[in-house]
């Protein structure tokens, strides 16, 4: 009985150990300690800077992750520089904003209801120095645009013209609504 125990103790340690090993990190790269003290920090706050509150990252966050998972880059390796250059995150821009349904558009026409009405007050803003004027804080439903930087990859004589994305994203129940690609 002792020793059933002892290889069942064993038994548990090696299967912990080989998923352990098995698991992909989930941080990113750090640098060596000898890089990481030559970098020097500012001292206050520059004049130019973005925020983003946590709602708008973790939407943006998510648009991303469905669009080009991380792992992409690493299985385009092998297939051609433009794959390559297809599969990483810096090779696009990414907008992201709330839209008020019942409202006039940036062209001044009337939009149709794609939300369900649920945006209610969205575009109310709030108050803080870092915001955007305008910008909703807590918008229950952000659009992000994920477009290609066409200039990123050389495509020779014919970029393509249908590479990206607009994400419907749910920050109430936190799931994709919709993709328009």
């Amino acid at each position: 009985m002792r020793n059933l125990r002892s290889l069942l103790a064993v038994s548990a340690l090696t299967l912990a150990a080989s998923c352990a090993l098995l698991s992909r990190p989930h941080r990113p790269p750090h640098a060596p300690k000898s890089e990481a003290a030559n970098v020097k920090f500012p001292w206050g706050w520059p004049r130019e800077r973005v925020t983003l509150p946590g709602v708008w990252l973790r939407a943006v966050t998510m648009a991303l992750d469905d669009y080009l998972p991380e792992e992409e880059a690493e299985r385009a390796l092998g297939k051609g520089a433009i794959a390559a250059c297809l599969a990483r995150r810096d090779s696009y821009d990414v907008d992201a904003f709330a839209w008020t349904p019942h409202g006039e558009s940036d062209a001044g026409e009337e939009e149709a209801d794609h939300d369900g009405g649920s945006s209610a007050g969205a575009d109310a803003g709030y108050d803080s120095s870092t915001a955007q004027p305008g910008m909703p804080r807590n918008p229950p439903v952000i659009y992000v645009a994920i477009n290609l930087i066409v200039e990123a990859c050389d495509f020779g004589e014919s970029p393509p013209v249908d590479v990206g994305a607009l994400y419907a994203i749910d920050t109430v129940n936190w799931r994709v609504l919709a993709i328009h690609h």
